[in-house]
Order: C-alpha cells, then structure tokens, then sequence
C-alpha cells in the first residue's frame, strides 16, 4: 500500500540529514533534563519535541496568504494539478487563493514530501503528522505514521520508558491520549491504520471504547480479510528482518495484541485538573462546527483563550478534506475489496465476517 511505502521516505539517510538542520537538537534535550514533568527521560524528550514542534516550528494554515502582496486577506480559488516542480515533492493537489486587496492568484500546494514540509514549515494536519513523523525518527524514535480513515492524521511512538505505543498529536499538542477523537471530538471512527517500515497495524481498538459501534461502521471490506492483509504484508517485512529484530518486534506485538484486544479499554484520559476531552481546537469554528467535531458544551463561536488551561486546548490548527487523499491507502479497500479471498472462496465486499 502507498502508507507502507510512504514511510520508507522517513529512512532515507539525506532526508533526515536535512530533518536534523531544523531541529534544535540539544535545546530540545535541555528543556526535557529540565521539565521532564512526570515522564521518564526519553518521552520527556519526544514530549518537548512536539511542543517546539507546534509553538515554534510548524504553522497551520487555513487560507494561503498572497505571495505577490502578502496580504493575509484571500479567498479559495479552486485547485489545480501540480507543475514538474510541485510534483518532485509529491504535491498531489495545488489549491489557489485569489487575494482580496491585489486580486491575484497564489498557489498552496499540498506537499506529501516530509523532507520539504520541514523547508515550507506549514500545512494542515496531514502535513504536521508527516513532517512530526519524521522529526520523532529523526530524534532517534521509533515511530508510526497514523491514518484515520474519517480524515485525520498523526503519529504513535514507541516508548521505552513505558514499553508500549503511545499516541501524538502535534496539531493538538497531545501527548498520550488516544480517547480525544472519539469522547473528545465526537468522531465516529472506522479504521485507524498505523504504518512504520517494520510493519502495518490496525490500531483502531486503542481510539476507541465502542467497538462493536465502530465496527459496524467498518464496511469497506470483511474483518478476516483485512487481517490477513495486515498479516500478509507484515510477514513480507518481517522475513526481511534480522531474528534478534525480529524477535523483539514479535514480544511487542504480543503485548500490544492484548492492549488493543476490544475487552482491554483503555482508561479515558482526561486533562489536568479532571477537565473533560475537549473537541476539535483545529481549524476554524465554522470549519469544525460542519464536520462535528466542537465536542459536548462548545461555545457558540471561537472562543479567545485567557488562561492556561485554555491555551493549551487552543494548541494549533487543524485538518482538512485534503489530508488522507495523499494516501491513497483510503481507497486500497474498496479497490481491493469488490471481490476477495477468504480462505479460498470469493466473497463480496457487502459481506461482514466476524
């Protein structure tokens, strides 16, 4: 699939190179060794990483500003195909902006290209996730890019402190809390796909504390087949693995088999002081007003943020309809699903094995 091959990108010894120039490496260290908070010393690092990521590297943006005036003030222009040159860095769609005080056109294109979204340091969440991914591998982390297929995107890392994955968000400046999609934003999840070089999971389970309702959302293809896939592709890696890796990634795999098993919920997180999940902060009110995801008690309206704690909600940005179509990894199932395999006989996509 394009996510299994997608990551492979994050290997690639001249890309992190490049990744490395733009990370405050020993800065980063220094306020972990000073803040670690509760956290042991390596997630204290990747915690603090993500934060430098969100408030001083990556910017969100909504509508691109003029790049012939540089006024703020634009409006959408449709999208366009990508030129020989935005396709060099898997720029897939172009969207144009015409601006409201010269009235001409910019182009925003939407990079798939983690090596460059670390040069152009803005985008929406599919380009904070992948541009993060590679910042976590970069930093020595072994690292997932996640894919939602109800049109989010971000990481999972694996800590050593804690022995298990754990879930980021840089968009949301969310350290470990895999509940805020779906009791925070109220999202209705389906398949959450995380992808690494080393292997392809299913990891919707540790999203969410309904699964019999997020599985009968899950259509797109029968159960047994999409584990067989998941597995299919996993042996191919695995075979290529030295045994000593192989063997540590098989222990892992059996404690994250009982982590993510639908019995084992996982505890609701919840922000400091008992402050309940809060909905989407990313993307504008409206934006997140249409697509459901302000979560319970939202004000009516964007609110300015005066305190702490709201601040930290506020975090940055957002996501986008545009997110997911880099991977075409939303459409793998139904491409491949309209007739399958299941032990040995041909079954229709319509079918649910349990």
């Amino acid at each position: 699939t394009s996510g299994a091959r997608h990551v492979l990108i994050y290997e690639d010894p001249g890309v992190r190179a490049q990744c490395l120039k733009h990370i405050p490496v020993d800065e980063i260290r220094k306020r972990a060794a000073e803040k670690p908070g509760s956290l042991g010393s390596k997630d204290a690092v990747i915690r603090h990483l993500m934060s430098w990521f969100k408030r001083e590297h990556f910017k969100w943006v909504n509508n691109a500003p003029c790049e012939h005036c540089g006024s703020g003030s634009t409006k959408s222009a449709g999208a366009t195909h990508a030129n020989p040159q935005e396709k060099a860095f898997m720029a897939g769609t172009v969207e144009l902006y015409q601006c409201n005080s010269c009235g001409k056109i910019t182009r925003f294109p939407r990079y798939n290209h983690p090596g460059k979204l670390m040069e152009t340091r803005q985008g929406r969440c599919g380009e904070w996730a992948n541009a993060f991914t590679l910042c976590c591998i970069c930093m020595g982390y072994e690292a997932r890019h996640t894919v939602d297929w109800t049109d989010h995107v971000w990481t999972e890392f694996y800590s050593e402190d804690q022995g298990r994955w754990i879930h980021l968000d840089p968009c949301e400046d969310r350290f470990d809390g895999p509940l805020l999609y779906s009791e925070g934003w109220g999202k209705k999840l389906t398949y959450v796909i995380a992808f690494s070089k080393e292997e392809v999971i299913d990891v919707t389970c540790r999203y969410t504390r309904q699964w019999e309702q997020c599985k009968e959302r899950r259509t797109l293809c029968p159960e047994l087949w999409l584990a067989e896939y998941i597995q299919s592709i996993n042996a191919a890696k695995s075979a290529a693995l030295p045994p000593q890796r192989r063997m540590i990634l098989q222990n892992r795999a059996e404690v994250e088999k009982k982590e993510l098993e639908p019995r084992n919920y996982v505890k609701p997180a919840t922000w400091e002081g008992g402050v309940v999940l809060p909905g989407r902060t990313t993307g504008s009110w409206e934006w997140r007003k249409a697509r459901g995801e302000l979560g319970e008690g939202a004000a009516e309206g964007p609110a300015v943020p005066d305190t702490a704690l709201d601040l930290a909600r506020s975090a940055v940005h957002g996501g986008s309809h545009e997110d997911t179509q880099h991977f075409d990894d939303a459409a793998f199932l139904a491409e491949r699903c309209a007739t399958v395999k299941v032990g040995g006989q041909k079954v229709s996509r319509q079918m649910q094995l349990e």
